[in-house]
């Protein structure tokens, strides 16, 4: 990270919306604090606007955020490494993005979180890769669905498709796109079935965060 750390964030909370700055604010630790400010930084480049242009957004009962002003879809997600966003014009989607963790007991964290039929599949395959591709399939399908953590982990599972995982929760349907950014990096897409059409603009975007500075 930089040296002239304490510049930068001053100059980073002076371009965030009102949202952001608040949670930018309060975040002690220097990474995390690029992590958040950039998110914001990358969501207006996707949106084509400038980095010092205030956009407003606000956020559902249940913290789903959305744009104000904006005929735009989004989310953001991001890991040691690399920040990601999607947004799209017409459905409301889901993104999450993780670094694998390699020294973690990942069955065990499965049969405590997933539903048993995960757990099952990631226990037979002995596979950190599927537990993370589970992992961020699970959570871009609760962002999309806009009720967070309270829709848990084990209260639906997921099932294979032709590019990812799709799942149901309250007899709507999720797929999922797997992303393919690194061999180390999983991430995910969701987005509501119902609403996918040939015409669905979904921009995607992945990046190092020093290369924002």
């Amino acid at each position: 990270m930089p040296d002239n750390y304490y510049a930068d964030k001053q100059y980073l909370l002076s371009l965030l919306s009102p949202q952001r700055y608040d949670k930018a604010k309060r975040i002690k630790h220097q990474k995390s604090f690029y992590y958040c400010t950039l998110a914001e930084l990358l969501l207006k480049k996707a949106l084509g606007v400038l980095p010092d242009s205030k956009i407003e957004y606000y956020h559902n009962q249940n913290g789903k955020p959305y744009l104000v002003n904006h005929d735009m879809f989004f989310n953001l997600s991001h890991t040691d490494g690399y920040i990601l966003c999607a947004t799209d014009s017409h459905t409301p989607l889901g993104v999450d993005v993780q670094a694998h963790k390699q020294h973690i007991d990942f069955e065990k964290i499965a049969k405590r979180w997933f539903h048993n039929n995960d757990w099952q599949k990631i226990s037979d395959q002995k596979s950190i890769g599927l537990f993370y591709d589970m992992w961020t399939a699970k959570e871009s399908i609760v962002k999309c669905d806009g009720c967070g953590i309270q829709n848990n982990f084990s209260d639906f599972y997921l099932e294979k498709s032709q590019n990812g995982f799709k799942a149901t929760i309250n007899s709507t349907l999720y797929n999922t796109v797997s992303l393919n950014i690194a061999s180390h990096v999983s991430a995910s897409l969701a987005i509501n079935n119902s609403c996918l059409k040939e015409n669905t603009d979904i921009c995607l975007i992945n990046v190092d965060p020093k290369s924002l500075l």
